[in-house]
């Protein structure tokens, strides 16, 4: 589903939930909540984040359970944490998203040595043009790591860490492109996106640790 219609969703679940959640103002009421770094349609959410306000105080153990019944073969609720309400919403941090891409190898003569030339080629690149909205794009100051992580036969799985700011990001299907535009020809399976971390006074945190 896309980013709009997970927030719709958890809306719906805060609902059911039966917990006091707080709504915004004005004529047609929503649920109030801050969405954390949205995923592209497809992919894996394994690290995500988002903020639920509540109207009044409830133990923590008490809004684990309501959650995890309301959002019951949804969304796994991994962990939670009282903050501040005037607290800073996630997505107004720059951030590092870890992402872990699954593919098979059209050319099976690939060795990881090969792949690994490829990878090298691509992060040592100092501009990296696409295009968006009929404009081009330097989108290479967005890639922050690649890895390569292993190859069984003809199944490979890459890791790559994005920046995520103010002043944009690359999206996962850009670098798909890009891994095929230097000749690693692969079919994609799952996109996962496995670590999210903001910076936070020149250091990455988990959101879960910054005050």
């Amino acid at each position: 589903m896309g980013h709009l219609d997970l927030k719709k969703t958890i809306e719906r679940g805060m609902r059911r939930s039966n917990l006091p959640v707080s709504f915004t103002e004005g004529y047609n009421k929503r649920v109030k909540l801050e969405m954390g770094f949205p995923l592209s349609v497809g992919m894996i959410g394994e690290d995500e984040y988002l903020d639920l306000f509540l109207r009044e105080p409830v133990e923590t153990q008490e809004i684990q359970e309501s959650l995890e019944k309301a959002f019951q073969r949804i969304l796994i609720i991994k962990r939670l944490k009282e903050i501040d309400e005037h607290a800073k919403a996630i997505t107004s941090f720059n951030a590092v998203l870890v992402n872990v891409l699954d593919g098979i190898l059209k050319n099976h003569e690939f060795t990881q040595s090969k792949i690994q030339e490829i990878i090298d080629d691509i992060y040592s690149t100092k501009r990296i043009e696409v295009v968006r909205n009929g404009e081009k794009k330097d989108i290479r100051r967005f890639i922050e790591r690649i890895f390569f992580l292993s190859q069984n036969e003809d199944k490979v799985e890459i890791m790559v860490s994005i920046f995520y700011t103010a002043l944009g990001s690359i999206r996962i299907s850009e670098f798909q492109t890009i891994i095929k535009d230097k000749g690693l020809e692969m079919d994609f399976g799952s996109v996962r996106r496995v670590n999210t971390y903001v910076l936070h006074k020149e250091n990455l945190f988990s959101p879960f640790d910054v005050e």
